[in-house]
């Protein structure tokens, strides 16, 4: 009786593995052009693990900087995208909110730690937001708006970003910084702490050059090095491209992570900064206290920090 007991246990636990495994490769699906990703299949990644090629940040470095994050069916808070605050709304990928309901979304600001820390606030999700023209197969118009469940509250280490002025152009070779808790390489593990990079701006027609004319619209902008070495990767989707103290870009898509010519692709904000001012994201609103869904359970996981 006491085998059995034992081993319907084993078999419990080992479910439960499968299931988080699961839940961490949903996180991470690869994302780049139908077009492209029919030619040459799962060699091509999208970027979102840890920054490649940059550094660790310090608090209060990048305090617009969103880590959103899934409520597992565990129970556990796992992060998946990053976002930047914009008054009182994260702007993000749209890619990063397909298949999500609001119940299943946390997001946490102030923290340059993945898990969080003493200083950083976490908000439940009122309202997800896909732009309405967002096309899954070419990944144009690759923005999306969460709308928080109370009001955020902005100090030392939280801060929003400034939107650009609409269709307003950035010079090519700009120098850009980008965060993220994505890789450190292709494949690898999310980053225990907060990371960043400054890569420069780049013409369409150069970008184009590396990707292919049909492949780069004019609502996207193209960041990285001819060379490659420095670049976002899976996990830092949805996160900014700041230029200038304005939020510039997106992150969105690319070949592989920091690969030579092959820049990373960013949904170029300054398209969308009236769709993004129409949504109310800083107009005064009547916050509710957050509701925390029913169905879901804080459990301490050790397993799921490494993303296995």
């Amino acid at each position: 009786m006491q085998l059995r007991t034992i081993t319907q246990l084993l078999v419990g636990l080992g479910i439960v593995i499968l299931l988080f495994k699961l839940e961490s490769t949903w996180a991470y699906m690869p994302r780049v052009p139908a077009s492209i990703a029919s030619t040459v299949g799962k060699q091509f990644l999208n970027p979102g693990d840890r920054i490649v090629g940059g550094r660790f940040a310090v608090h209060g470095e990048f305090p617009y900087q969103a880590s959103i994050q899934r409520l597992s069916i565990l129970g556990t808070k796992v992060h998946y995208c990053g976002g930047a605050l914009v008054g009182q709304c994260i702007v993000t990928a749209a890619h990063c909110l397909e298949g999500r309901k609001e119940r299943d979304l946390l997001v946490r600001l102030g923290s340059v730690s993945l898990w969080g820390d003493q200083l950083s606030q976490e908000y439940y999700v009122d309202k997800l937001i896909i732009h309405p023209t967002y096309d899954a197969k070419t990944i144009v118009n690759d923005i999306g708006i969460l709308k928080l469940n109370r009001k955020v509250e902005f100090g030392i280490g939280i801060k929003e970003v400034p939107l650009p002025i609409f269709k307003s152009e950035i010079e090519p070779d700009t120098q850009c910084i980008l965060s993220g808790w994505g890789s450190q390489k292709e494949g690898g593990s999310v980053s225990k702490g907060l990371m960043c990079a400054t890569v420069p701006t780049m013409t369409d027609d150069k970008c184009r050059e590396f990707y292919g004319k049909s492949e780069i619209f004019d609502t996207m902008l193209c960041a990285g090095y001819s060379e490659g070495g420095v670049d976002s990767c899976q996990g830092d989707s949805g996160g900014g491209l700041v230029c200038d103290g304005q939020l510039r870009g997106i992150v969105s898509w690319g070949v592989g992570c920091a690969r030579p010519q092959f820049p990373g692709v960013y949904t170029e904000v300054s398209y969308y900064t009236k769709w993004i001012e129409s949504l109310d994201c800083f107009k005064p609103k009547n916050f509710t206290e957050p509701t925390v869904p029913g169905k879901f359970f804080t459990f301490n996981f050790p397993f799921w920090k490494n993303n296995n």
